[in-house]
């Protein structure tokens, strides 16, 4: 009886260091599906770049791509969520010195 009751006060007294790591895990995994996000969306916006295409057509192909990416990665992402990536991505590539700029056809 007082192994069980050992066992029970142990376990209350690390509840809370037990609680506070699993929470880091989770925490840790949503951080890497959002990095990955970041990532592919960098990846998307730089391949679309080399199309000729209007910037209002690059912009869709762009968020439908990224939001296909995270329904196969199982990651949930709505479309104002993706385009905020996809923004984030071309200021980055702007920054670096990559060309975005709005093409006008005629």
């Amino acid at each position: 009886m007082q192994n069980l009751l050992d066992t029970i006060t142990v376990v209350i007294a690390l509840s809370p260091i037990i609680i506070q790591a699993a929470r880091l895990m989770g925490i840790q995994t949503h951080n890497k599906k959002l990095v990955m996000l970041s990532d592919r969306a960098g990846i998307i916006v730089h391949a679309v770049e080399q199309l000729n295409w209007p910037g209002d057509q690059k912009k869709d192909v762009a968020l439908a791509k990224l939001v296909e990416y995270a329904a196969e990665a199982h990651i949930s992402i709505t479309e104002n969520q993706a385009s905020d990536y996809i923004e984030g991505a071309v200021r980055l590539l702007k920054m670096a010195g990559g060309e975005v700029k709005a093409n006008n056809t005629k």
